[in-house]
């Protein structure tokens, strides 16, 4: 492990963002996999490419930019597409993520609208509920 991956795992130590799993990729990259975010460290050329998970709110985005800019010894950082995983562990990225969650958005949605009206036809014509 470098320098820097070592640097980048402390500064997020340092602001309290958990890093759920490491591990080495191709062309001497360490890849750090972080709640919404993956962080791919280039140990040669000292640069970053992050992607962020599609429902991302921006301000945590930006957040986490910066914190990984206050380490001097990074010279570039790349914002890479967004991405979301789907249940058959498939990755989606950049405008097909996007569509993919707010498919999935909707059908929440209308999920708990159904269910919200199966309560009230239950209570509206329960025979046997209790008064209150």
């Amino acid at each position: 492990m470098t320098n820097l991956v070592k640097k980048v795992e402390s500064k997020l130590d340092e602001y309290g963002i958990d890093i759920i799993s490491e591990y080495d990729g191709d062309n001497n990259e360490r890849i750090i996999s972080l709640e919404g975010m993956v962080i791919m460290v280039d140990q040669k050329k000292d640069e970053l490419s992050v992607s962020f998970y599609a429902g991302t709110r921006p301000d945590e985005a930006a957040h986490a930019i910066l914190t990984l800019k206050e380490i001097p010894e990074i010279k570039t950082i790349y914002i890479m597409d967004s991405y979301i995983l789907l249940d058959n562990k498939k990755i989606l990225q950049g405008d097909e993520a996007f569509n993919e969650l707010k498919k999935d958005i909707a059908r929440k949605a209308v999920k708990e609208h159904a269910l919200e009206n199966i309560y009230k036809d239950i209570l509206l014509n329960c025979n046997n509920c209790p008064e209150c």
